[in-house]
């Protein structure tokens, strides 16, 4: 006769090295697919390529929906993270639309995806619903962006002290936000300041640094604790 024997193994992860490793594998991701237009498709001398561009392109498309599929995975990962770490400060209303807000925006990174790989058929005019996407992404960021600064304001003098180089480091953000959409704006004046190279390069920036966003805000996190258990019989 079989026994079935329970075993529980713990596994304590830090939230920092997990969302650190997650930030530098889609960076890492993004980069060969630079490197792959870059070698492949133009020369990159004279030419800078936003990453939307460079999803349009046959074969770049399928790295980028992998890329954005398996950011959305790490990103539904960190706002689970971030819930049970700021919970604690918000209302029901607060809670909800944070939980909300972290889905919404999960979701839309392969949607992001899908619509670039489309984007390369003339027969589907989709750059409106692209630019609706986007907006709609980064409204659900900042909103959620302030709604963690709402958590942080109620928090103590100690965990507060914790959190000022994640507020420089947003601020930091927002500040290359804005400069990107002045570039995509005023692209078509093609003077020193605004062109096509300085919008691909401040769209670079401004990833870059919300790649690493979930990161510097696990800083400030409890350590994740994952338990797994597994039955065997002798």
């Amino acid at each position: 006769m079989s026994k079935v024997t329970d075993r529980k193994y713990r596994l304590s992860v830090k939230g920092s090295e997990l969302f650190l490793g997650s930030g530098c594998i889609i960076a890492g991701l993004i980069c060969t697919n630079l490197f792959w237009v870059c070698n492949g498709v133009f020369d990159c001398k004279s030419f800078w390529p936003t990453i939307s561009y460079m999803a349009c392109f046959r074969g770049n498309d399928r790295l980028f929906s992998f890329t954005m599929t398996l950011q959305g995975t790490f990103l539904l990962v960190f706002f689970v993270t971030a819930y049970a770490n700021y919970s604690q400060f918000m209302s029901v209303f607060e809670k909800v639309m944070f939980g909300v807000l972290g889905v919404l925006i999960s979701l839309a990174m392969p949607f992001i995806a899908m619509i670039d790989e489309a984007n390369d058929s003339h027969i589907l005019p989709l750059k409106e619903i692209h630019l609706g996407i986007m907006v709609g992404v980064i409204s659900c960021s900042l909103t959620w962006v302030y709604l963690t600064y709402l958590c942080i304001s109620k928090m103590d003098d100690d965990q507060k002290k914790q959190s000022e180089f994640l507020k420089n480091y947003i601020l930091l953000g927002l500040g290359m936000l804005v400069m990107n959409l002045l570039e995509w704006y005023y692209r078509e004046k093609n003077n020193w300041l605004f062109n096509s190279n300085a919008e691909a390069l401040s769209e670079w920036l401004v990833v870059g640094l919300a790649l690493f966003l979930p990161y510097v805000y696990s800083l400030t996190f409890s350590p994740v604790e994952i338990s797994l258990r597994a039955s065997s019989k002798q």
